[in-house]
This record gives C-alpha cells, structure tokens and sequence, in this order.
C-alpha cells in the first residue's frame, strides 16, 4: 500500500513539473525556456549602454547574453532588432540586480 502512494506521488509530482510553463517549453523544444510569452517585443537595444526595452520595460543586458536565433543557431546582440518576438532568461548578477542572461527569438521568424 505505501510503494502504490509513493508511486502515485513521484506521478503527481511528474506532472506538476511538467506542467509549468517553462519545462512545457523545454519538452516542445520552444528555446531555452524561461520568460517566453508571444506578446514580448523588443522595443529598443542599447548594445552600448547594455540595455534592452521589452514591452516599454527596461532590463539591463548580463556582460555575457547568450543569443539563439529562430533557426535555433547562436547569434549576437547586434542579430536582435526592434520589433523582434523573443523570450529570455534572468539572472542575478551578483548585486541582487536581475539581468537578462540568455534571450532567443521566437521559433516562427518574427513571430512566436
């Protein structure tokens, strides 16, 4: 009786995991799962001042940003433009600052 709760338990357990918005992006291959609605917009990018605006929202950009283009291939800072559909990652940068680590375009071109 107790191996068939534990049993039902480590189930229930799988799915609650696997419902979550970021792991549901992780099995269906969306990026690298994190921030990604398709309504995030890159307003403007400051590659300069590592700033990036989504949504009128200013975030600062990590001294690293791993970058994945739609065709799921690593890119830059500068492949990011205005307008762009993407979802991202966040990070503390030590400074109990949240910084944008990883950001990737949506897996549509311009769209998600």
């Amino acid at each position: 009786m107790l191996m068939k709760k534990w049993r039902w338990l480590l189930i229930a357990a799988c799915m609650i995991v696997c419902s979550t918005p970021t792991m549901a992006a992780r099995l269906m291959g969306a990026g690298p799962a994190a921030n990604s609605q398709p309504d995030w917009v890159i307003s403007r990018i400051n590659i300069g001042k590592r700033t990036i605006v989504i949504n009128d929202a200013t975030y600062r950009l990590a001294a690293v940003v791993r970058v994945h283009t739609a065709a799921n291939k690593h890119g830059s800072l500068g492949d990011l433009r205005r307008g762009m559909q993407i979802g991202y990652r966040l990070k503390d940068n030590g400074n109990g600052q949240s910084v944008i680590s990883e950001i990737w375009e949506s897996g549509h071109g311009a769209t998600h």
